[in-house]
Formats: structure tokens, sequence, C-alpha cells
């Protein structure tokens, strides 16, 4: 694994736990999705989905055979969906839960 490739999972999974972590620890949701309603912030669970995603592709695909590469691009495009649209309650929640 290249450096940068390493670097990104490192911070990737230093960002996930420390927001789960905080998350948990502070408010006690039931899934990390209800952390969008908890937390003061909202912003926040789009700003670290989008991270994490972002950040764990270039580990995610220079791990993966050839032949496979094409899903750490889907299931980072499915995080990143989660993040933009982090309301699962209500009626705009379809895109949440697809990509979920």
């Amino acid at each position: 694994m290249s450096g940068f490739a390493l670097v990104c999972l490192v911070l990737s999974a230093v960002i996930y736990l420390s927001y789960i972590s905080i998350v948990y620890i502070k408010y006690k949701p039931s899934c990390i999705s209800e952390s969008y309603y908890k937390i003061k912030h909202g912003y926040m669970f789009t700003v670290w989905m989008l991270l994490v995603s972002f950040l764990i592709f270039p580990s995610w695909v220079e791990c993966s055979p050839i032949c496979f590469q094409f899903l750490p691009f889907l299931s980072s495009v499915a995080l990143g969906i989660v993040g933009l649209n982090p309301k699962y309650l209500g009626s705009d929640r379809v895109a949440h839960i697809v990509a979920t």
C-alpha cells in the first residue's frame, strides 16, 4: 500500500472512531444516522460522512483486485449520499435509506 493510501486510511479511521466515540458517549443514539438529530450542529454529520468516504476511497481502490475496483467507488458514493441526505425520518428519507 502506498504512503498516501495508508495516511488516508489512518486519517479515515481516526475521524470515524472519534466521531462515533464522542457522539455515543455524549448522546447515546440508537444508530449512527440518529446522531444527525441528536448533535447540536447537524451539518457535522454530513462533514463526517463525506470526510470518511473520501479518505477511505484511495486505500479501498488500492487493496481491491482490478475486477472489483468498482465496489470502492460505489461504496464511497453511497456513503456520500447518506451524508448529503442525513434525514432518515420523514418524507425525504428515500435517498438516505436507498444509499444505506
